[in-house]
């Protein structure tokens, strides 16, 4: 990258912290990219996207000697886990706000036929993670195929009373995706390819890349499964995405850096390019103040930051920030006083899921993104 000095001196202490970051084996490989708007004041690529390079979870301490793994290179694509459901199931919901086909007060029951604890739950309950559905359940373990979901869900008991608490539900997510199908006649990758990866000239965005034909070392492989004896590779991570055949509103979306620096442009520019600024700052008004789940404030399918709130954000990222983080590593937050975005992309679960060590290191991130760059 070609910087002027004083972003290269400032760029210092963040090679730093991600050198040693890698170092420590927080994450076999990542692209970090800090903007605002249209601008770009740093980016960053280290380690490796395919780090075990023969099907076997072999922790071999210096991949150099290897033969088979793969740099981390700026179009690598990432599995981007549940920043999915910013990228591509929320801003759908909110296309389809602007377009009159939704409100956010239309219920389950004007699209399915739902028990009655169900029926009366609203979008704006599913999108804010306040239906009462189970944060998460195995729909594969349940009798019936991917076409059976809405029905799995609707069948499952409720965690709590609707309206009541906050729990992050990817549950809630599949089923508002599901709305969200039958409303525009359509699949969820159709519909985000039509609504939103065109709009923003996300030309690499998509779910299921192999079938969109990316070769496997082009994708940046997860975790190993010990069941197939494989990496996952070009395959959603997430397992109910994956009986949903990769399309679920939950996870599934696979980018890279240049889509994704797109994407958090829009974002640090409040929806300018796919969305009005009304409907924008209306989807990151804090909606669930005072039921908070796990300290993590909610808007319309974003997380927020609220005060002196322990967040992947950080302690020095301002009150109303916006963004979301993926279980395989991912995230992308905007600073709301100052636009400035940090994207984060890496695929922490090919060493192990057990590992922590990326969410202190996230927060480490973003304090010193924004000591660093706060004041441009």
């Amino acid at each position: 990258m070609t910087i002027d000095r004083s972003l290269a001196d400032r760029a210092v202490k963040l090679d730093n912290l991600i050198t040693e970051a890698y170092s420590r084996r927080t994450f076999p490989g990542a692209v970090c990219v800090i903007g605002r708007g249209d601008e770009v004041f740093y980016k960053n690529t280290i380690g490796y996207s395919r780090y075990f390079s023969d099907d076997s979870p072999d922790f071999d301490p210096i991949p150099e000697k290897k033969k088979g793994i793969i740099p981390v290179d700026f179009n690598v694509l990432w599995d981007m886990a549940s920043c999915s459901k910013i990228i591509s199931t929320t801003m759908i919901a909110l296309r389809f706000l602007e377009d009159g086909k939704i409100t956010m007060r239309d219920t389950v029951g004007m699209y399915f036929e739902a028990p009655a604890d169900k029926r009366h739950i609203t979008i704006v309950q599913l999108i804010t993670h306040t239906s009462g559905l189970n944060a998460y359940f195995r729909l594969d373990e349940i009798e019936g195929g991917a076409d059976m979901a809405v029905y799995k869900i609707l069948a499952h008991p409720l965690a709590y009373n609707t309206g009541e608490q906050c729990v992050y539900s990817c549950m809630g997510f599949i089923l508002l995706a599901k709305i969200l199908e039958f409303i525009g006649g359509d699949s969820l990758d159709r519909l985000a390819e039509k609504y939103v990866f065109k709009p923003l000239g996300l030309s690499d965005t998509c779910y299921n890349p192999l079938e969109h034909g990316f070769s496997p070392d082009s994708v940046a492989p997860t975790e190993y499964d010990r069941e197939s004896g494989k990496y996952i590779c070009g395959v959603v991570h997430d397992e109910n995405a994956r009986s949903l055949n990769g399309i679920s509103g939950n996870a599934g979306v696979f980018s890279n850096a240049p889509d994704m620096i797109r994407f958090a442009s829009m974002l640090s520019k409040k929806g300018k390019g796919l969305l009005s600024r009304l409907t924008f700052e209306a989807a990151i008004q804090n909606r669930t103040e005072g039921m908070m789940d796990g300290d993590m404030n909610r808007g319309w399918g974003f997380q927020l930051l609220g005060k002196d709130e322990f967040s992947a954000m950080g302690d020095l990222y301002s009150v109303g920030s916006y963004g979301h983080n993926g279980f395989t590593g991912p995230s992308i937050y905007v600073d709301y006083l100052t636009g400035i975005y940090t994207m984060f992309l890496c695929n922490r679960v090919h060493f192990t899921r057990e590992s922590d060590r990326l969410f202190r290191f996230r927060r480490l991130l973003h304090n010193t993104v924004m000591a660093t760059f706060g004041d441009l």
